[in-house]
């Protein structure tokens, strides 16, 4: 995270998340994540150039 001043890198965040999860989490599926997890919140964030947040649970078009 170079724009807030933090050097990291996704192997120390995948290591890290590891640790708390005690290995009860999948690695490939933690690693998936911290790849993904820029990408999908730079969808997800208006700002980021992204189509917006997606609906609340339950929600449909008919409701609007």
């Amino acid at each position: 995270m170079p724009g807030v001043g933090v050097a990291d890198s996704a192997e120390e965040a995948v290591t890290y998340i590891m640790s708390l999860s005690r290995d009860v989490l999948e690695e490939r599926l933690v690693r998936a994540y911290v790849e993904a997890g820029a990408e999908m919140v730079g969808f997800l964030d208006p700002e980021a150039g992204g189509p917006g947040a997606a609906p609340p649970l339950g929600h449909r078009e008919s409701d609007t």
